[in-house]
C-alpha cells in the first residue's frame, strides 16, 4: 500500500502552519488543531493509502481580481491540504531537476527549494530578477515579443500533466493520487489546476518545461516568469516568427492560447521604458514609502512584527503616518491599482498597525478587490486597536446587505469571518437570526462566532441533530463551538458521536470535551 513518507508529512504540518492553506480563503482553525493534535493525527495519515485516497470536494468560489475579473479558487478540505503539500514535497525535486537550470537566467518563477520552516520557493524577488534580466537581455536586441498566456491555471490540460509527471519519473502511485485530486476539484473537466493552494505553482511550471525546451532547442534568448514570457529578437519580424511558433506549439500540444490584450512586441526603446516601470518599487507617495522600509527592515515576508519590537523611532513613524491617507491614495486612483494595494495591505497586516482599521471598515466596498487582504489586515490589528470594535461591526453587518456582497458567496465568507476571527465585534444576534438565509460557508462562519459567545448557548444546543444533514466544514464548526454548550451535556452529546466522526472531528472533540 503506497503512503507518503513521515518526514513529508511533518514538513507539510510546517507549510500549512506557516502558509495556510491559499492566500485567498481565510485561514481555517483546523490547521491548529492539526498542530495541537499532531501526536495523534500524524499516525492515522501515515497510513493512509495516498493512490486510492477519496479527495473530499473542494469549496469553491469566484474571488474578484479587479471591479470587473474573477478568477475561479478553491479550498481543500485541511486534511487533503496538508497531503497535497506532502505529495509535492516528495514529487517537487524530481520536477525542478527537469526544468532550465536557474544558473540559465531564463526560468524564475516558483523554483522548488522546499525550507525547514516550511516555505516551499526559492527566497528573494524572483519577479524583479525576471524583469531586471529581461531588461538586460533586451539591451543587444531591437524587438521584444511579449506573450502572455490566457488563464493559464484554469486551462492547463490533464493529460500534459500526467506526460509530464511520467517523464519526471514520479511513482505511478502518487501520480494517479494527484491526477485524481487534480480531476476532483476540475469536476471531471480535462483542465485546469487548483488555484489557491501554494503547491499548485510547481504543477504549472512543470507544464511549461516543454515550453521552455523547445525554446532553448529553437536557439531563442527568452525569460520567462508563470506564463509570461519575453523573447529577444533582431527584428520585428523574427519577433512575429517567434510569436507564431511559440502559439501553433501551445495550441497544438496544449490548446492554450495567448491573451491578445496583454501580447505585443516592443522595440527595444520601449520594452526598457517598460522594464524599467516594473522595476520601480513605486509607492504611492513617500509616506507609503517610510513605513515600507520600516516593515522590510524588520521582518520577511512571512513574519509578524510586534509593535514592542520596534525602535521607538520607527514605532513613532508607524504611529504618525498617516495610512488611511495612503490606502485612499491608491481608491482615489482613476483604475485603482488592486495588485498594489493587495501587496500593501499584506505588508501592513505584518505589523498589526491599528490606525487604518477605521478607514478600511468604512471603505471595504471600495476594497471588495482586495478583500481577503483588507480582512486580515483588520484581524492582525484586533489586539492593538483601541476603538469601538463593534461599531466596526455594525458597518460590516450591513455591509453584508450590499448588492454586490449578496451576489458573492466568497464576499459573504470573507465579512462573516470577521465576526468569529474579531469577537469584540459581536452582534452575534443578528447573525444567529440571518443564519437559515447564508450558504454553508457563511453558516460555517457564524457558527464560529458562536464559540466566542456564551449567549450562544441554547442556540447551539439546538443544532445538536442536524450535525449529520451538514457538510464537513459546518460540522467540524459547530463541533467547535460546542464549547458553548454546558459542560455536562457537551460531554454526553459528544461521547454519543464516538464512532461516526472522522479523525480530524474526532481531534476537534476532544478539544471541546476539555474545554
Amino acid at each position: 500500500m503506497p503512503t507518503l513518507a513521515p518526514s513529508s508529512i511533518d514538513w507539510a504540518l510546517e507549510h500549512v502552519v506557516l502558509e495556510g492553506d491559499g492566500d485567498l480563503f481565510p485561514k481555517p482553525f483546523e490547521i491548529d488543531v492539526l498542530k495541537s493534535e499532531w501526536a495523534t493525527l500524524k499516525p492515522k495519515l501515515e497510513t493512509i493509502d495516498i493512490e486510492n485516497h477519496q479527495w473530499s470536494p473542494a469549496v469553491s468560489a469566484l474571488v474578484p481580481k479587479d471591479e470587473v475579473s474573477f478568477r475561479r479558487a478553491c479550498q481543500l478540505e485541511p486534511v487533503d491540504s496538508l497531503l497535497y503539500a506532502a505529495l509535492i514535497y516528495e514529487i517537487g525535486a524530481k520536477i525542478e531537476s527537469r526544468r532550465r537550470p536557474t544558473s540559465e537566467n531564463r526560468v524564475f518563477s516558483y523554483r522548488f527549494a522546499p525550507s525547514v520552516t516550511g516555505t516551499l520557493y526559492g527566497v528573494g524577488n524572483a519577479w524583479r530578477d525576471f524583469w531586471t534580466t529581461s531588461r538586460v537581455r533586451a539591451i543587444p536586441s531591437k524587438h521584444v515579443a511579449v506573450i502572455d498566456i490566457s488563464d493559464f491555471y484554469n486551462q492547463i490540460y490533464h493529460h500534459t500533466l500526467e506526460n509530464q509527471l511520467d517523464e519526471s519519473g514520479v511513482d505511478s502511485s502518487l501520480k494517479c493520487a494527484l491526477m485524481s485530486l487534480v480531476k476532483g476539484v476540475s469536476i471531471n473537466v480535462s483542465r485546469g489546476i487548483p488555484i489557491g493552494p501554494h503547491a499548485s505553482h510547481i504543477l504549472a511550471e512543470m507544464s511549461l518545461i516543454p515550453l521552455d525546451d523547445l525554446l532553448v532547442v529553437q536557439g531563442y534568448e527568452f525569460c520567462r516568469y508563470v506564463d509570461d514570457i519575453h523573447i529577444f529578437c533582431d527584428s520585428h519580424k523574427s519577433a512575429q516568427v517567434a510569436i507564431f511558433s511559440i502559439v501553433d506549439f501551445l495550441d497544438k500540444s496544449q490548446k492554450l492560447s495567448t491573451n491578445k490584450q496583454k501580447s505585443a512586441i516592443f522595440t527595444q526603446a520601449k520594452f526598457d521604458d517598460r522594464a524599467a516601470n516594473m522595476l520601480v518599487d513605486s509607492p504611492i507617495n513617500a509616506e507609503e514609502e517610510k513605513i515600507l522600509k520600516i516593515i522590510q527592515n524588520h521582518a520577511g515576508p512571512y513574519t509578524q512584527i510586534t509593535l514592542a519590537a520596534l525602535t521607538p523611532g520607527d514605532l513613532k513613524t508607524l504611529q504618525d503616518t498617516d495610512i488611511a491617507a495612503i490606502l485612499g491614495a491608491y481608491l482615489s486612483a482613476e483604475e485603482p491599482n488592486y495588485i498594489r494595494l493587495r501587496w500593501l495591505l499584506r505588508r501592513l497586516s505584518q505589523t498589526g498597525i491599528p490606525s487604518a482599521v477605521e478607514f478600511v471598515v468604512e471603505h471595504f466596498e471600495s476594497l471588495l478587490p482586495a478583500v481577503g487582504d483588507a480582512a486580515a489586515y483588520l484581524n492582525s490589528s484586533k489586539a492593538e486597536y483601541a476603538g469601538d470594535w463593534s461599531a466596526q461591526g455594525s458597518t460590516l453587518l450591513a455591509l453584508l446587505d450590499n448588492d454586490i456582497v449578496k451576489a458573492s458567496e466568497y464576499l459573504q465568507t470573507v465579512v462573516l469571518s470577521l465576526f468569529s476571527r474579531i469577537s469584540p465585534m459581536n452582534h452575534i444576534s443578528k447573525l444567529v437570526q440571518g443564519f437559515p438565509n447564508y450558504n454553508s460557508a457563511g453558516k460555517r462562519q457564524i457558527l464560529l462566532a458562536a464559540k466566542e459567545n456564551p449567549t450562544c448557548s441554547s442556540w447551539l444546543t439546538t443544532l445538536k441533530g442536524s450535525l449529520g444533514n451538514m457538510d464537513p466544514w459546518q460540522r467540524r464548526a459547530l463541533l467547535y463551538a460546542s464549547t458553548q454548550i454546558p459542560k455536562d451535556e457537551r460531554k454526553h452529546w459528544l461521547n454519543s458521536l464516538k464512532g461516526t466522526l472522522s479523525p480530524l472531528e474526532t481531534a476537534i472533540a476532544k478539544i471541546a470535551k476539555a474545554a
